[in-house]
């Protein structure tokens, strides 16, 4: 995993040995900090990076303002059983809340939305939100949390249900207002992001959808790219973000790519590139093998 965190460097997760390090764009110097299992995905609050890490579906913050020291900082904020892999975590911060979206353990089905409270530091998880899915993806739009899904669980099952769904979260009441199928057929939900207009983008299997918050309908669609018929499990897939140019850039299928808002035109830029970040100058960073890479924007 990668993240552009809040002291402007690029922030990487270790596989399959674990382990974390730091890129500095400014210096090109690379800090490892080790301690931390398997990081699935990070997110942002203040001087703060929240952390989920596998096995176990452990989450753990960092404050970056403070030294790395092993069992103090990054602290240990709580597991819940029978979840493994926390991909979606997002910052809500007029809840004053963390959500942490998850894919069960090997052989089960049902992941779970979990939120934590900055202010009492619980964690309160809704395990099974979408009958025998996995949630895998998180945006907030208009008060509403809004959570795409993936048909597949933990390694060694097979998943139950057809299709991925989007769903829409009342925070404040913890009640699902929407439930539908933005894509028929998709078996994940990915890279949902507040793009151009105040409509949600997501990636339903290399397909781009564009989701009108307003109308709850899905309003425009373009193919990225294509998926193999026959698929293993999907947990996430594309990662999407609006640059300060106003296009949106995105990976998916190891390709790095650009999105024309206004025609939806697709320009591959790069056929080795997985996971994604953009730092606050709109510089790109993707992985190749293990190595970390940049991408600069006309």
């Amino acid at each position: 995993s990668i993240h552009y965190g809040p002291d402007n460097r690029i922030w990487m997760g270790g596989y399959l040995a674990g382990g974390n390090a730091a890129y500095d764009p400014l210096s090109g110097q690379t800090t490892a900090y080790m301690g931390l299992e398997q990081t699935e995905g990070m997110a942002t609050q203040g001087s703060n990076i929240y952390l989920g890490i596998y096995p176990k579906g452990r989450f753990y913050v960092y404050d970056t303002k403070q030294p790395w020291i092993t069992e103090k900082n990054p602290v240990f904020l709580g597991e819940i059983p029978g979840q493994s892999r926390a991909f979606a975590i997002l910052n809500v911060e007029e809840k004053k809340k963390i959500y942490f979206g998850t894919v069960p353990e090997y052989g089960q089905l049902g992941g779970a939305l979990i939120a934590f409270d900055r202010n009492t530091k619980a964690l309160d998880a809704v395990v099974n939100i979408v009958p025998n899915q996995s949630v895998v993806s998180l945006v907030e739009n208009g008060g509403l949390l809004y959570a795409g899904t993936s048909i597949s669980g933990g390694l060694g099952v097979q998943p139950s249900e057809p299709e991925a769904r989007l769903i829409a979260w009342d925070m404040d009441r913890r009640q699902k207002l929407m439930d539908i199928v933005p894509v028929p057929g998709a078996m994940a939900i990915t890279g949902l992001i507040n793009g151009p207009g105040n409509m949600i983008w997501g990636v339903a299997d290399g397909l781009l959808f564009v989701f009108d918050p307003v109308k709850k309908a899905v309003v425009a669609t373009q193919r990225i790219f294509e998926v193999p018929a026959v698929r293993g499990h999907i947990w996430r897939s594309a990662f999407l973000a609006v640059h300060p140019s106003g296009k949106v850039f995105g990976t998916g299928a190891n390709l790095l790519f650009s999105i024309d808002p206004a025609t939806l035109q697709v320009t591959i830029l790069d056929k080795k590139a997985s996971l994604f970040a953009m730092d606050s100058m709109g510089n790109i960073y993707f992985k190749r093998n293990t190595e970390l890479w940049r991408y600069k924007p006309d």
